[in-house]
């Protein structure tokens, strides 16, 4: 009877590790998961405010457009419109880092 008592707690505490591995292991896992989304987290949310500042220097510069544009008078050419638009000042793109392909404009055509 000893000897069967003995041999069952040996096996439950083998199981018992094996148990505890695997929960350790998921404990891991789910510590790597976390951190994984915490990153994401924190770079998507860098990437949204650099979007609003941006999307804010566009709006400046469409409301000084439009702006310009209403003023414009309807009896000059486009040539015209574009060298007021080229002498006005500017707003953000004058006093910021703006990228050239914000700075470059479509066709004329």
């Amino acid at each position: 009877m000893k000897k069967a008592k003995e041999y069952k707690t040996t096996y439950l505490n083998k199981d018992l590790k094996k148990i505890i591995l695997i929960q350790e292991k998921i404990i891991k896992i789910k510590e790597n998961e976390f951190k994984l989304i915490e990153r994401l987290f924190n770079h998507y949310h860098d990437k949204s405010i650099e979007g609003w500042d941006w999307y804010a220097r566009y709006w400046s510069e469409y409301r000084r457009i439009i702006k310009t544009i209403k003023e414009f008078d309807n009896n000059k050419t486009v040539k015209n419109l574009k060298a007021i638009l080229a002498r006005s000042k500017q707003g953000w793109l004058e006093t910021h880092d703006v990228p050239d392909w914000f700075k470059k404009g479509g066709n004329d055509d």
